[in-house]
């Protein structure tokens, strides 16, 4: 016991002062009413040289034992995760989904006036489009219908909305197995089906349309999905039953327009951006390469303004402060990137869990 005595001691001497920066203003007081311990113990605990290979042993045995894991995770079956976000509901949900169909119509409506067309690109729940893959759990009934009614009402106010849902029909690797996200293949099938909307609702959008191509920029190599955060498992365990792969890839034009094209340089410049992308982190991450997959199937440079962990009407609420001013170069189409499961989440909660 007294071996452990001065380790112990070297280890807390060692983690205290990083622990106390999690304190935001440390005072005698917050020192004597124990506000810098959770901290502390948080950090203490991660710094055991065991903390990580416990807490992953113990994972595999939540997961191989009961098929759980950690809260903000769905388990499905044959190594499929899913986020909760996409089985949560409210009371308040019908008015959430309200506002946000609504501020969508208004949107359009407020790039119609300035001459911007709009494309809604609908990305499907990934637990609604793969209910096969749930195993024991149960896509809630009352989520079942929200994008039909989605697509349908778009449609009826004359908003050109892609169904990306009917795109990832028949490819179950559309979405990845341990992420939230799509893959690559999926974000290439959506460029696909909203690059046909863009020619239906803007053809003259791309005048002139430069040839893109998309290359391996990089090995294929293992992918941790953001939702095995939830279900902290061994490598051993990864690999057998769930490991997603994928590899980095580029997208350039094979010969750049005449006078630079529509570059993102233009923005602030005297040429007009043709088209913008509005969206999340399936548009951001450059790992998926949903831009380049546009660029490759529209023609056309795409100046990107999504952003990670803000959900589409927050960041579509900040470029449209940003961008619908006196004098602003405006684009002439919009694609609005918008998954299904933010219909129904309020954007005033902050970033979510898994987005």
């Amino acid at each position: 016991m007294l071996i452990f005595l001065p380790a112990g001691l070297l280890l807390g001497g060692w983690t205290l002062p990083s622990a106390l920066n999690g304190v935001e203003r440390i005072t005698l007081a917050t020192f004597l009413n124990g506000e810098w311990t959770l901290p502390f113990e948080k950090k203490f605990t991660e710094e055991l040289a065991v903390y990580k290979p416990s807490r992953a042993f113990w994972g595999t045995a939540e997961y191989t034992l009961f098929g759980d894991g950690r809260s903000g995770v769905v388990i499905g079956k044959d190594g499929w995760l899913f986020t909760s976000e996409e089985f949560q509901t409210s009371r308040k949900s019908p008015e959430i989904y309200a506002g946000h169909m609504a501020y969508i119509e208004d949107t359009a409506k407020a790039l119609s006036e300035k001459g911007v067309r709009l494309v809604v690109a609908l990305l499907p729940a990934k637990a609604g489009l793969h209910q096969d893959l749930l195993g024991d759990a149960r896509y809630p009934a009352s989520k079942q219908s929200i994008y039909a009614d989605t697509f349908r009402s778009l449609s009826e106010k004359q908003i050109e909305v892609v169904d990306l849902a009917g795109a990832f029909k028949g490819h179950e690797s559309a979405f990845l197995k341990t992420d939230t996200h799509w893959s690559q293949e999926g974000a290439e099938l959506a460029a696909a089906a909203i690059a046909a909307g863009v020619r239906k609702t803007c053809p003259d959008c791309v005048p002139a349309p430069v040839e893109y191509k998309t290359a391996p920029a990089g090995d294929v190599a293992a992918h941790d999905g953001d939702l095995l955060r939830y279900v902290p498992l061994t490598e051993d365990m990864k690999k057998s039953l769930m490991q997603d792969r994928i590899g980095t890839l580029e997208t350039q034009a094979v010969e750049p327009a005449a006078g630079g094209g529509n570059s993102e340089a233009d923005l602030f410049g005297e040429s007009q951006v043709s088209i913008v992308l509005v969206g999340t982190s399936y548009s951001a991450n450059p790992l998926f390469n949903f831009v380049g997959f546009l660029k490759e199937r529209i023609g056309s440079d795409v100046l990107n303004a999504a952003d990670e962990g803000q959900g589409p009407f927050v960041t579509m609420k900040k470029w449209r402060s940003e961008m619908l001013t006196e004098g602003a170069a405006l684009p002439k189409l919009v694609i609005w990137e918008i998954p299904e499961r933010y219909l129904t989440i309020a954007d005033t909660s902050g970033k979510p869990k898994t987005e």
